[in-house]
């Protein structure tokens, strides 16, 4: 059983919470359409289709766009008005599209709208629940033929890898270490699977438009098209659903090149001041880690920063007994440590369960009597050390079952390290299809294709030169993404080991040459995991509006930190009218930095 393995045992028996971050009870007028719209159905949803439209909101939100909802039968009834920005269209949610509402759609992408068609969306007729005779109704805004039910029946459902043509990968943002290049492309992937599979619907004929993503077989999956003075995107894959199942990377970076790119719409930045970085979390394991820990403070590479530094803290590692573990009770090195990485501003954090193999490789949904103690034990443990109790936490091995995610919060523990999530930012985590009921921010490990530490590389059955390759090009992989953390404004996690990054202290002294250089630029920054995570909670709580000209924002307690993406605005005369603010130029667009106070407004001329 692989540590994924492990890890996805914990996924199950999850409490469906109510919607996250847009309540479609909340309907809007067409005067009130300024910003990105999420076209919905009025009325209770339930099932797959709540599902959906939470993961939706829940990106939207953590993306920063302030979309509205709006009942679908209005346009069947008066058509659609051009003051929307853009029209997304969910998956798993607006199945059902009458024929009055596709010719609406369609008149609307003419007359210049900008609409996201997402894989099912629209694919059967709300007059009868059927599914178009030949192919989805919305395959002429799509650009290709797809949803082919009468000749294909359930074979027409499909499941294959991605592949991203060179304009994809960079129209998507797609990070570095994310895909790697094969003979077929640019495939798409993630920690610890050897393919990462997206269901999707088989696509025939050619194709009008740009091809963004495929498969292997041919199917189209990203597509990008002009039609009229309008413009679509069509996503063949169930961005919704994933999402929901811990992965939303492509539902994120879809969302950035619809709403940022095509349709230009403002966006509150998830990173304080705009200034994006990385969270680099240590895991101490166990004994063995004392004299690399020794190695790396003694080389200065402890005295940047700040990092993560997360502690198994119990007596053993493996099984009771075996006395091999770190001892953070009884370890006067290892006390002094944790002080001193305290005393530099290192956030000192919990490595789950007291005996990190014994948690980490058996711990599941149903032995929770048996391992919650563990989870205490070590709280307590670097509670008693640090002086005060840890607010982040790691999974050993990754293994993070729903109980230990409610003990989490219930214990003030606001951030984890997550193995799922394909690299994300911090976002709220997500499990088999339901979110997580507790108050925590998942921070997901981006990867180097499909592995993210030093030990996994030389773990790896190669030759010692491909092994040495392997790690200068993990380096690389890290720096690039200090690079483009620093140019995309976001947040990302790499994590280490102290035995293996002993082993190769000349990688981290590149990783702090970088950031060094990028933070005299101050475009970049270390971030702690904790920190972090109180940000994101308190931007969820900002109310903002844009209506063409002025922003608007208030929060009850401050705004301070919070930074808006306003596209195109750079040669614009900015008049700030209330409150405290400042704004730079980046490119072409304008950021606008809240300063200390719970209200401002901006206008633009």
């Amino acid at each position: 059983m692989t540590r994924r393995d492990l890890w996805l045992r914990g996924l199950l028996g999850l409490v469906l919470l109510g919607l996250l971050a847009l309540p479609v009870s909340r309907w809007w007028t067409y005067r009130q359409l300024r910003g990105p719209v999420l076209l919905l159905q009025a009325g209770a949803l339930s099932g797959e289709a709540r599902v959906a439209v939470d993961a939706w909101n829940a990106a939207l939100s953590e993306e920063g766009f302030a979309a509205q909802a709006f009942d679908v039968a209005r346009i069947e009834r008066e058509g659609l008005p051009s003051t929307p920005r853009a029209l997304l269209l969910p998956d798993s949610a607006l199945i059902s599209l009458s024929d009055k509402a596709v010719a609406a759609l369609s008149r609307y992408v003419q007359d210049g709208g900008r609409l996201l068609v997402c894989f099912d969306a629209g694919t059967r007729r709300a007059e009868d629940g059927s599914y178009s005779a030949l192919r989805s109704r919305l395959s002429g805004l799509a650009g290709v033929s797809y949803a082919m039910y009468a000749q294909r029946r359930e074979a027409m459902f499909a499941r294959d890898i991605v592949l991203l043509s060179p304009a994809g990968a960079k129209a998507l943002a797609v990070q570095p270490g994310k895909a790697e290049a094969t003979p077929q492309g640019m495939e798409l992937q993630t920690y610890g699977y050897e393919h990462l599979l997206y269901p999707q619907f088989v696509t025939e004929g050619a194709v009008d438009g740009e091809v963004l993503a495929r498969s292997p077989s041919g199917n189209a999956l990203i597509v990008r098209r002009q039609q009229g003075s309008g413009e679509v995107l069509f996503v063949n894959a169930p961005l919704g659903y994933m999402k929901a199942r811990s992965d939303g990377y492509l539902l994120h970076q879809s969302l950035r090149l619809f709403l940022g790119e095509m349709a230009a719409a403002v966006q509150l930045l998830p990173v304080p001041g705009g200034v994006g970085g990385m969270v680099l979390n240590v895991h101490v394991d166990s004994g063995a880690s004392v004299g690399p820990l020794k190695v790396l403070e003694a080389a200065g590479l402890l005295q940047q920063g700040p990092f993560s530094l997360h502690f198994t803290a119990g007596p053993d590692t493996y099984r009771p007994g075996d006395r091999t573990g770190l001892d953070l009770d009884r370890n006067q090195w290892a006390q002094g440590f944790v002080r001193r990485m305290a005393a530099l501003g290192h956030e000192i954090g919990s490595h789950g369960g007291w005996i990190h193999n014994e948690f980490g490789l058996e711990a599941d949904e149903s032995n929770r009597k048996r391992f919650e103690p563990y989870l205490q034990l070590n709280h307590d443990s670097v509670t008693r050390v640090l002086g005060h109790a840890p607010a982040s936490y790691s999974a050993p091995v990754g293994n993070q079952p729903l109980w230990a995610s409610l003990w989490l919060a219930a214990h003030g523990i606001v951030a984890h390290y997550d193995t799922g999530g394909s690299g994300m930012g911090p976002t709220r985590p997500w499990r088999d299809g339901q979110r997580v009921p507790a108050d925590l921010w998942a921070f997901p490990v981006a990867s180097f294709r499909t592995v993210a530490t030093f030990e996994e590389i030389e773990g790896q059955s190669l030759s010692p030169a491909d092994k040495a390759r392997g790690i200068a090009e993990h380096r690389d992989s890290v720096l690039a993404m200090m690079d483009y953390t620093a140019a995309q404004g976001v947040a990302r996690m790499t994590y280490f080991h102290a035995p293996a990054a002993a082993r190769h202290p000349e990688v981290l002294q590149a990783w702090i040459k970088r950031a060094q250089e990028l933070e005299a630029t101050q475009r970049f920054r270390w971030y702690r995991m904790e920190d972090l995570a109180r940000f994101m909670s308190r931007r969820e709580r900002a109310e903002w509006r844009w209506d063409g000209s002025t922003l608007n924002a208030s929060h009850p307690e401050s705004l301070a930190g919070m930074t808006w993406r306003l596209p195109r605005a750079a040669t614009a005369k900015v008049e700030l009218e209330q409150g405290a603010a400042t704004w730079r130029v980046d490119g072409a667009d304008l950021l606008v930095q809240a300063q200390l106070g719970r209200q401002f407004q901006l206008r633009l001329h």
